[in-house]
């Protein structure tokens, strides 16, 4: 899972840019240097919150699953969707 923090404290919405992106690779543990060159997406982050879930990967299916999900409030300590379905927002 994804979980993106600003450390600033600045809800995404009032930061002039921001983006997260990710690279495939060939295989899990393959070594690969990261290169921005190699970002196969890259999602913009406009939440007006400062913790969002855009996607969860799953490394066994090789698939990303598009979440949206922006929190209100930090994570408990169990990071997943199902723990923390009172800290959601609704995409806008």
């Amino acid at each position: 899972m994804a979980t993106l923090f600003s450390f600033t404290s600045q809800p995404y919405c009032d930061l002039p840019e921001c983006f997260a992106g990710w690279m495939m690779r060939k295989k899990p543990g393959s070594g690969e240097i990261f290169e921005p060159l190699t970002v196969v997406n890259k999602l913009d982050v406009t939440a007006d919150t400062q913790i969002v879930i855009p996607v969860i990967m799953d490394l066994a299916e090789r698939t990303v699953i598009w979440t949206d999900l922006s929190l209100t409030r930090h994570p408990h300590h169990c990071n997943n969707v199902e723990g923390n379905q009172n800290s959601k927002t609704r995409p806008a």
